[in-house]
């Protein structure tokens, strides 16, 4: 860390890394998987007081079976993530740009060169001197796909209580998601781009539904009954934002083609999760669906 002053500093960080703002609901180490998101680039941490700004340039970096795997300018991200105390009412508040730069790219029949950009906000806290406990977060993104404009956008609201008992901490919780899918193939490109998620966190454990062209309203009780170990049960509905778009999986590729039937799965999971840091953690649960809509966890054409 470079100090500038007692209350201001940066942080300067090049070459391979993974990157991490948020709530990672758009871009997060993505741990659980079996090939995590890193890129090659820079960025440089900003610290002044109780606020933090992170520019950064990155190219995305894949896996090639047989060689080291490099990045390549066909893929370029880059924006910045600023994380800025409210006083008035007392919460976080984030805002953030991310810009995705693919020179190849397909949605809903739409393809060419992507050029997105994603401008959000988040913000969460307490409930006054209550219990109670919220998170907003809301995304629009706007660019082009080849020769067709892109209109697209998420929200997240979640509303939690934390019952007054000192054993086993319970909290239970509601939460809405939803990110726009696509009205009809070709042309304007509605289909909301996740990104680079940490999606095993969110949409249920079984990873396979991804923050696109989705609505899912969910909810769930957690107990701590020792330190560092919570116990999960968790409720999920799932349905299409658009019938006319596809049902994506968390990588961004397509799980089910366009269908009448905007419906798609109820999930019930449980999970219990032990955690000492962030590299070492160690989750069982188990996963139920229903409804026959529910897609294979395969991606269409693998």
């Amino acid at each position: 860390m470079i100090p500038f002053s007692k209350d201001a500093g940066t942080t300067l960080r090049g070459g391979r890394q993974e990157l991490l703002f948020g709530s990672q609901r758009l871009v997060g180490p993505g741990d659980f998987t079996q090939v995590p998101h890193t890129f090659d680039g820079a960025q440089a941490i900003f610290r002044i007081a109780d606020w933090t700004m992170i520019p950064f340039w990155t190219q995305a970096v894949f896996v090639d079976k047989y060689k080291f795997n490099k990045s390549s300018p066909d893929h370029q991200f880059y924006g910045f993530y600023t994380t800025a105390p409210a006083h008035l009412p007392p919460l976080n508040l984030d805002l953030y740009y991310l810009g995705a730069n693919n020179r190849g790219a397909t949605f809903n029949g739409t393809t060419g060169r992507e050029n997105r950009h994603t401008l959000g906000l988040r913000t969460r806290g307490n409930i006054g001197q209550t219990n109670w406990d919220f998170e907003l977060e809301g995304a629009g993104q706007f660019g082009t796909v080849g020769s067709g404009n892109i209109g697209a956008g998420m929200f997240t609201a979640v509303l939690g209580y934390t019952f007054p008992v000192k054993e086993w901490s319970p909290r239970a919780y509601i939460e809405f998601d939803y990110a726009s899918g696509d009205r009809k193939p070709g042309g304007r490109v509605g289909t909301f781009n996740q990104l680079f998620p940490n999606g095993h966190s969110y949409l249920g454990y079984i990873d396979y539904i991804g923050r696109q062209n989705i609505i899912s309203p969910n909810a769930g009780i957690a107990i701590s009954p020792i330190r560092d170990l919570t116990l999960t049960l968790q409720q999920y509905l799932f349905w299409r934002a658009s019938d006319r778009d596809s049902i994506y999986n968390k990588s961004s590729a397509v799980l089910r083609a366009t269908a009448p039937m905007r419906a798609m799965s109820a999930r019930r999971q449980t999970c219990s999760r032990l955690t000492t840091s962030r590299a070492i953690c160690k989750a069982m649960r188990a996963t139920a669906s229903s409804l026959g809509a529910c897609p294979s966890n395969r991606a269409e054409g693998s």
